[in-house]
């Protein structure tokens, strides 16, 4: 995976952002699994359905060791999240852990 997934803008037609310009639901969908074919660093999962019955998106964005450690990351952020684990068990998960930012 050497070249450069396509921009937004290649995709859509034009710059996201742009006055009167809005990505459909359609153009997004392709705009993520492009970038999931294209690129070793994102992975794109079905997580449900919206209120229309349109596929609700995950789309991770992380180095390749991180994707393939996301189990590892997950389970760390539901331990950390306990309001029981002790200060040094929170201490060591943290410490082997990764930020997770959902945007």
């Amino acid at each position: 995976m050497t070249a450069e997934p396509l921009s937004p803008a290649e995709v859509f037609g034009f710059q996201p952002g742009d006055d009167y310009k809005l990505a459909s639901y359609e153009q997004m969908e392709t705009f993520y699994r492009q970038l999931a074919a294209e690129s070793d660093r994102v992975q794109l999962r079905e997580i449900g359905k919206s209120a229309l019955g349109k596929p609700l998106y995950l789309l991770t964005i992380s180095s390749p060791e991180n994707l393939a450690n996301l189990d590892q990351y997950r389970s760390i952020s539901e331990r950390l999240a306990r309001a029981w684990v002790d200060r040094e068990t929170a201490a060591r998960l943290a410490s082997e852990g990764k930020a997770v930012v959902w945007i």
